[in-house]
């Protein structure tokens, strides 16, 4: 007996039942009821149970089926409505206590969030916990708040507190839930890594865990990996969201399904290298090559579901995706000072003053920024790095085989984007007033083009990224128009993707609104403060 049970991949023996236990999963069914057959006594009650689980599991065969609860304004797209069954498929059904675990690979910009709302509003999951990259914290908020078809209760632990108070936050919403509520509580992976926040992990009875870009657990020995492997043992339903869940090689897709379904590819690390991996180099440590490659790929076809934009037929041409950035206390104190008096001192000794509303308004981009420039002696002092950091957590999801454009407006913007790619993949790529390294990029030899928004604004193609960010605007409606053109233009064979890194409660929300609109907003900001409005009044009432 022994040996049967060890043969069936994510096998776990618990030694007070004296009992052995299995990820539940229509893999898993299938192997327990050939197992069984070998086993006397036990097959016509084990096989009866199993066999009613997987008759479950296969009543939900069509993907274009209605979701039950949903908003339809607007309702959701036909690859979401795919991918909502396809996890109720691998759920054994829609019903109370379901479990199991799901990868959703869809690729950024086809809404992967929508679909993981509508699977906790349809299974009433009581108790949800969302881990996420802290930059994007700020986002499933919004998401949920646009697409919950139901109310929750929603508990953001964002990085302006400490662990310790966060983690506090977390137990008093856990124990102040009401009977008709569905918590969903948001954090960051750094966070799981304080013992406060993993023991009020632990604490809760967690009915979904939601790992939202999941890649980042795939080092198997990691410190991530390990914890949410044993967080996710104890919660009935777990779901990864990602667009690409292999970033670099095979290996990558291990730790992410020993997460999700353990029975997949088995709970052992070894196992899985001795039997996808080639080893070799230094002691023959190395991996230096793969094998059995369409095995893994039709395993990981049972539990994963993987959808490219380029697929997605009813997607825009151009899709604008908002990444929120929290300014971090000095940030936005300085930010503040600014704003109301037109000066902010940046250290004890050295104080930077605007002279009009017309400086003060750049000053304030220059803050969201991480830095600001003394008008009168042009020296540049760095004062945060929440959109460097945004930016790299960013780059480092979109993978390392992928161009990216970047569009900035000022100079010590540029540093802070060539930190961010080093800390990726590689270096970039300059297009500026100064230097035009377009060429070079083009054929291949960078990954990333850092491209000053009006030299990268006309004439330019820049067909080989589908993904561009703005780091920073300018104020022109047409330069900004232009500058999307160069990605969005004849040759461009994929959908494109516009990033935008925006401070929440600054002026970059308004500018990039003003903007987006294609209005003359600026113009009129800039006319504004001529009748003696300040920017800010100016930039409110021109974008409605």
């Amino acid at each position: 007996m022994p040996a049967i049970a060890k043969s069936i991949p994510g096998y776990r023996f618990d030694r007070k039942s004296k009992t052995w236990l299995y990820p539940l999963s229509p893999h898993s069914a299938v192997q327990l009821i050939e197992r069984c057959r070998r086993v006397e006594n036990q097959k016509v009650e084990i096989g009866c149970f199993l066999r009613d689980y997987l008759e479950r599991a296969q009543e939900y065969v069509h993907p274009m089926d209605d979701i039950p609860l949903t908003k339809q304004n607007p309702p959701p797209w036909p690859h979401q409505r795919k991918a909502f069954w396809f996890t109720v498929k691998r759920l054994g059904g829609l019903y109370p206590g379901a479990g199991g675990g799901v990868m959703l690979a869809l690729d950024m910009g086809t809404g992967k969030s929508r679909v993981a709302i509508d699977l906790i509003a349809n299974y009433g999951f009581k108790r949800t916990l969302v881990v996420c990259p802290s930059k994007v914290i700020a986002v499933w908020p919004y998401q949920i708040r646009i697409h919950a078809p139901k109310l929750f209760r929603v508990e953001a632990l964002t990085c302006k507190r400490s662990t310790a108070a966060r983690a506090e936050q977390l137990l008093q919403a856990n124990e102040l839930l009401a009977d008709c509520m569905q918590l969903v509580v948001i954090t960051n992976y750094e966070a799981t890594r304080y013992h406060a926040m993993k023991n009020a992990l632990k604490k809760v009875e967690w009915d979904c865990l939601i790992l939202d870009e999941v890649h980042r657990i795939k080092d198997p020995r990691g410190t991530d990996s390990r914890f949410f492997h044993d967080l996710g043992r104890s919660t009935p339903f777990r779901l990864g969201l990602t667009g690409t869940p292999i970033p670099n090689t095979l290996v990558d897709i291990f730790a992410q399904a020993r997460f999700l379904d353990a029975s997949i590819y088995g709970s052992s690390f070894p196992l899985f290298r001795a039997r996808y991996c080639i080893m070799g180099g230094f002691e023959g440590k190395q991996v230096v090559g793969f094998q059995n490659q369409q095995e893994v790929s039709e395993r990981m076809a049972r539990f994963a579901m993987q959808v490219s934009s380029d697929e997605v037929q009813n997607l825009p041409a151009a899709h604008h995706i908002d990444i929120p950035i929290t300014l971090e206390k000095r940030s936005r104190d300085i930010y503040e000072r600014m704003e109301e008096d037109f000066t902010a001192w940046v250290s004890k000794d050295k104080e930077v003053t605007a002279s009009n509303t017309l400086v003060r308004l750049l000053k304030l981009q220059e803050i969201t920024g991480g830095f600001l420039r003394d008008p009168d002696s042009k020296e540049v002092t760095r004062i945060g790095t929440e959109k460097e950091e945004a930016l790299q957590e960013l780059l480092q999801d979109l993978g390392q085989n992928e161009p990216v454009m970047i569009f900035y407006r000022f100079k010590p913007d540029l540093d802070a984007i060539r930190r961010a790619c080093a800390a990726a993949y590689g270096d970039c790529s300059e297009l500026s007033g100064q230097r035009n390294q377009l060429a070079e990029w083009q054929a291949g030899e960078t990954l990333y083009l850092a491209a000053q928004i009006s030299s990268g604004k006309e004439g330019i193609d820049a067909t080989r990224a589908r993904y561009a960010v703005y780091y920073s605007l300018g104020f022109q409606p047409g330069e900004f128009a232009q500058s999307q053109k160069r990605i969005l233009r004849p040759g461009q064979k994929k959908t494109v993707h516009f990033y935008h890194l925006i401070g929440i409660n600054t002026v970059d929300r308004r500018i990039y609104r003003a903007l987006h609109n294609k209005s003359n907003a600026i113009e009129s900001v800039l006319r504004e403060v001529r009748d003696g409005r300040s920017c800010e009044e100016a930039l409110a009432g021109s974008v409605g």
